[in-house]
């Protein structure tokens, strides 16, 4: 009997904490907030950043560019030459296959003729 009414009391008091939560919360929502104007300051740019110091910037910022491009031309010419290589070897190698055929075409015309096969098709 000690159990069912210490179930019942922890339950109670869990429905209770809950129910008040949800009044405070739904009290708090119906409170107006007023939000007030924020203050505004105007500086000069002057007082966080020279003109020397952006023209420093600036130029850091352009020599950045400048390495970047120069890495990216000479990837490119690597590149080029690399598909140029490619290229050479693939042409070497399509003109050792056109001489193979040739080869083996003439030697079968001759084959042919010799038996007196008509190859005028």
């Amino acid at each position: 009997m000690n159990e069912g009414l210490n179930l019942n009391l922890v339950l109670s008091g869990a429905t209770l904490v809950s129910v008040v939560g949800i009044a405070v919360k739904i009290w708090l929502s119906s409170r107006s907030q007023k939000v007030g104007p924020q203050p505004f300051e105007v500086r000069q740019i002057e007082e966080f950043i020279t003109k020397r110091d952006l023209d420093h910037i600036c130029m850091l910022r352009h020599t950045d560019i400048d390495k970047s491009l120069s890495r990216l031309e000479r990837r490119i010419e690597e590149l080029e030459l690399s598909r140029q290589s490619a290229d050479k070897r693939h042409e070497d190698r399509a003109a050792l296959i056109h001489e193979r055929v040739d080869r083996l075409t003439r030697v079968t015309y001759a084959i042919a003729g010799k038996l007196g096969i008509n190859t005028e098709d």
